[in-house]
């Protein structure tokens, strides 16, 4: 008798391309991504979005529609024809485009897992009129690419970043001076349940290879998140501490006279994969044709702030009034108020900002109170005037949320016609009641000068506790969508909170 002999091979996904069917539509409950895709003049129909969990080391090497399937707009849709564009424009699409034009298919590496992201259009313009996106089926091709950085964590801390010591869950990167104030942030995480560990700049150098301090920061970031299984680092100083990394770009108008074209972006920090220079030359982050890409995949793999000190009392404020504000503060209702600062951007209806701010508005839960300081107040319910008498007493009043919409530049933010400059950031006394800010304007945040987002942090009695905010141009629906989905991922989801 003769017996078959069955060898069964199981190779890692990885090893081979594979296909994977992606169906998007108001009806698979993808996400909607709101805002950048919309017509100002309608409604905010924006992109469908589904993500997946990909095996490590698969990247997307591309697609094709299987099937789709359009329906007329219904008067509930809040849709109107916008200018042709597809998801890299800023219109509905246009009139018998084909489906791989509203269409975008990535992949990459975030916080440890390796994600296939699928978007599509939500509305096209139709012979008849707009149409929605009831489904879309999508064959996505996947083959072997690089790998993500591998994560590993284990139970004491080690000195340097190890599989043999115990899980880090956050870092905090300062200058030898500023390292006691800080400490004492990393023992009150640590209270917290977050381990978080301080090291020095000087300590980094000395330890890990790089052409410069920014580049040997990074590789320490990298240890730190493949030994350590890091999450969080605080770059805890200005620039000039902390050193940050500029990218260039040509098309860039310049931002200053000395320094044309640049960006100074933490991100490099936060996404770890690869150099963030590729073609080895001088420039850093490039991104484009003809050789000069330097392959950034544009997914956050650590989540990265920066504490913008300079001098040890402005190191001491900010702990103190991060250990104040996470322990309760005040007691009170100020924490359900949100104050909207919103000026008219441009003189067309679409670019009011009291419009962008009854729009972000809208995720916030119904018993928030809500502050409208409005430069066009007379058009909205409730709102009044949005002068600087009145911005400046509603924050000294305690919010939980301020928001300003506007224009401004490094020392300054436009209140309808007035302004509101750093020295009377300075004045605000808001203490214990210290705010979460978010600034759509331009430049407002830059780190390399002492612009007027400092001021709001560093004063020890008053201004706000965290901030987001621009660090060189604002496009405003750009800034629409990416503040309206963040504070509906704030308000919509219970595993959602800001900071550590």
């Amino acid at each position: 008798m003769r017996v078959g002999l069955f060898l069964l091979v199981l190779l890692p996904a990885a090893a081979y391309g594979f296909g994977i069917d992606v169906e998007v539509g108001r009806h698979q409950g993808a996400a909607l991504l709101r805002g950048a895709a919309a017509d100002p003049a309608g409604g905010s129909p924006g992109r469908l979005v589904e993500v997946r969990v990909l095996p490590p080391g698969v990247v997307a090497a591309g697609y094709q529609v299987v099937d789709e399937r359009w329906a007329p707009a219904g008067p509930d849709d809040g849709v109107a024809v916008g200018r042709a564009g597809g998801l890299g424009g800023t219109g509905l699409g246009g009139r018998g485009q084909a489906a791989g034009d509203l269409v975008y298919v990535g992949s990459g590496a975030l916080l440890g897992y390796n994600l296939l992201v699928v978007a599509a259009e939500a509305v096209r313009a139709g012979e008849d009129g707009p149409e929605v996106l009831e489904s879309m089926r999508l064959r996505v091709e996947c083959v072997p690419g690089a790998a993500g950085l591998e994560v590993g964590r284990r139970g004491a801390v080690t000195d340097e970043p190890s599989l043999d010591g115990s899980a880090v869950d956050c870092v905090i990167v300062t200058s030898d001076d500023l390292a006691p104030e800080f400490e004492r942030l990393a023992a009150w995480h640590d209270l917290l349940g977050v381990r978080t560990v301080v090291r020095t700049v000087a300590w980094i150098e000395s330890r890990y290879p790089g052409s410069d301090a920014p580049e040997r920061i990074r590789n320490f970031l990298r240890d730190a998140y493949r030994q350590w299984g890091t999450v969080y680092a605080l770059l805890g100083g200005d620039p000039g501490v902390v050193p940050i990394r500029s990218l260039q770009y040509d098309w860039l108008w310049a931002y200053t006279a000395e320094t044309s074209d640049e960006i100074p972006v933490d991100c490099y920090y936060s996404n770890l994969d690869g150099t963030w220079n590729a073609d080895g030359d001088a420039r850093f982050g490039e991104a484009g044709s003809g050789g000069q890409d330097d392959g950034i995949d544009a997914y956050a793999d650590m989540l990265v702030g920066r504490a913008p000190v300079g001098r040890l009392e402005d190191a001491r404020a900010f702990v103190d009034k991060t250990i104040l504000y996470t322990r309760g503060g005040k007691p009170g209702d100020w924490y359900d108020r949100a104050v909207f600062m919103a000026q008219i951007v441009f003189a067309l209806p679409e670019f009011d900002g009291a419009e962008f701010a009854e729009q972000i508005l809208e995720e916030f839960p119904a018993d928030y109170e809500k502050i409208r300081l409005y430069q066009k107040y007379e058009s909205y319910d409730g709102a009044i005037p949005e002068t600087l008498e009145n911005c400046l007493a509603y924050m000294n009043q305690g919010a939980g949320i301020v928001s300003h919409i506007g224009h401004g530049d490094f020392f300054r933010l436009n209140l309808g016609d007035e302004m509101m400059w750093r020295w009377q950031v300075d004045s605000l006394s808001n203490d214990s009641t210290f705010f979460f800010m978010y600034m759509m304007n331009c430049a407002s945040a830059n780190p390399d000068v002492e612009s007027i987002a400092k001021n709001f942090i560093r004063n020890p009695a008053g201004g706000a506790v965290a901030l987001i905010g621009n660090q060189v141009f604002a496009a405003p629906r750009n800034g629409l969508a990416l503040e309206q989905s963040f504070f509906e991922m704030l308000f919509g989801s219970d595993n959602v909170t800001l900071g550590v």
